[in-house]
């Protein structure tokens, strides 16, 4: 019983995998150009990713940020490739995402698996004295909402904390727990010091520092249940 229920489960796997969508055309190249300059572009039944590492458009095909891979060897963050693709008609960017996948399989001999793993958090808390964060002004032809980010910005018209939440969780590269309970429409600027540009804030403040004094609110370290999707193998591509 035991056999027939394993070979019944590879079944199930292969005709799975054998059900993946994918591209109809693809072309895979190393990029040694030394750029570090990242490009893509999206077509109706076409994409386009140049001098692209492999670590990010595993990102893209499974739909999670740096900190949720886990297991990746160091080439796949530091070489770089340009892929394009193209299906046999208009997909949906969740098909796509589901075709780079199935490349990813086939050219890079990808293998993974998803599990939960207590990673790295913080908790972004109320901080002592209160937030300090504006009632977002009514929108005008003056005052557009909408988020506007550099280095060492990030300016943000008529947001809530799940958006506040989001860009934080890409400057610092860890998911978020919110447990502020603020439910209103902000408007509101977070400046702190980026090692690139000093000028940008001349009290030097790091952001974890700014979020407290600027938006009164406090990030605080914790670990936390994180999905994450953890490397099992994987070979550099041979350019076609």
């Amino acid at each position: 019983m035991g056999l027939r229920l394993v070979l019944a489960a590879l079944c199930y796997l292969a005709q799975t995998e054998s059900a993946s969508p994918t591209f109809a055309v693809t072309s895979v190249k190393r990029n040694t150009s030394g750029n570090n300059a990242i490009n893509n572009k999206l077509g109706p039944n076409s994409v386009r990713w140049m001098n692209t590492p492999l670590e990010s458009l595993v990102e893209i095909a499974y739909d999670v940020h740096d900190y949720q891979v886990i297991g990746a060897p160091a080439w796949m963050s530091s070489d770089r490739w340009d892929i394009e693709a193209k299906s046999d008609g208009p997909a949906e960017w969740k098909a796509k995402s589901a075709m780079l996948a199935s490349l990813l399989r086939d050219r890079f001999q990808l293998q993974v698996h998803r599990e939960t793993r207590q990673l790295p958090i913080y908790r972004i808390e109320i901080a002592k004295g209160g937030p300090k964060l504006a009632a977002a002004q009514p929108e005008t032809p003056e005052h557009h909402w909408g988020t506007r980010v550099d280095r060492g910005l990030i300016e943000m018209r008529g947001t809530d904390m799940h958006n506040l939440v989001f860009f934080l969780t890409g400057e610092l590269h860890r998911p978020f727990v919110d447990a502020t309970n603020l439910k209103g429409v902000y408007d509101l600027k977070l400046q702190w010091q980026d090692d690139l540009t000093p000028e940008a804030n001349a009290e030097g403040l790091s952001i974890m520092s700014a979020v407290e004094l600027q938006l009164g609110l406090k990030l605080v370290a914790a670990k936390g249940p994180v999905e994450a999707i953890v490397i099992d193998h994987v070979e550099r591509a041979e350019a076609n």
